[in-house]
């Protein structure tokens, strides 16, 4: 970018830093996730994706779904999944 552009894509509403994911009002240890869905807006077409805790308490975060890949990804990483979850359908379904 030169020193006139800017990037006016907003920031990331999370952000992951070691075994965390982390936002402007949360901080949630992988471990403590006990599962992860999501659903993709049909009029906006943005992704919402829920962290399920074993405590029964639940974190919502909107991105697009190349986030929501990159989530998945580091939180099959994390759980030492394979093949790694990756999200490639509009028919609200798991492809591996």
């Amino acid at each position: 970018m030169s020193e006139y552009e800017y990037d006016i894509r907003p920031p990331l509403p999370f952000q992951i830093t070691g075994d965390f994911i982390h936002g402007a009002s949360f901080a949630l240890h992988m471990s403590k996730i006990d599962f992860i869905t999501w659903r993709r807006n049909i009029d906006t077409g943005a992704y919402w994706i829920k962290f399920h805790s074993a405590s029964g308490k639940e974190i919502r975060v909107q991105t697009s779904v190349s986030d929501l890949n990159y989530i998945l990804d580091k939180y099959s990483e994390y759980k030492g999944s394979k093949p790694k979850l990756k999200y490639e359908s509009d028919a609200y379904e798991l492809d591996y």
